[in-house]
């Protein structure tokens, strides 16, 4: 048995059956091993770098688990948090994400923008109003 069988099975036990290719290579495999287990079926992509065992299924956990996987900053958000820790029952089964910005080279050094599905969009008139904005600001200030 490879020197590496026994530390990757340990992960994807304790990780729902997901592991990259970087936990893979550190702990031993190379390139040419990941792509022979995925030729065999042994590992079943899941996201570019992210794998699934083949003796696990493919479940909304592993889904969130392959998720964090492939975007380390990535924090589990809204509707998934809550559905995943019983908060409230929502028949939702996509995945909801808080990603850091700027955690992206796409967006390294990109400040002062709104974002809208991944794409930078111009906000409303009504967000570059300064006399709104500094009402809200007031406003604001006596919350506190």
């Amino acid at each position: 048995m490879p020197a590496w069988r026994a530390p990757v099975d340990n992960w994807v036990g304790n990780h729902h059956g997901i592991i990259s290719s970087a936990h893979l290579t550190t702990l031993g495999c190379s390139m040419r091993t990941i792509r022979r287990m995925v030729r065999a079926g042994a590992l079943v992509p899941v996201h570019p770098g992210v794998f699934r065992s083949s003796q696990w299924p493919d479940g909304h956990l592993q889904r969130l688990v392959a998720v964090c996987d492939r975007v380390p900053d990535a924090t589990i958000a809204f509707a998934t948090a809550s559905k995943l820790w019983s908060w409230r029952r929502i028949d939702d089964d996509r995945i909801h994400i808080l990603v850091p910005h700027g955690s992206a080279p796409a967006v390294e050094g990109v400040t002062g923008k709104y974002f809208s599905h991944s794409k930078i969009t111009p906000s409303t008139q009504a967000s570059y109003d300064t006399d709104i904005a500094g009402r809200l600001w007031d406003l604001s200030l006596d919350m506190i």
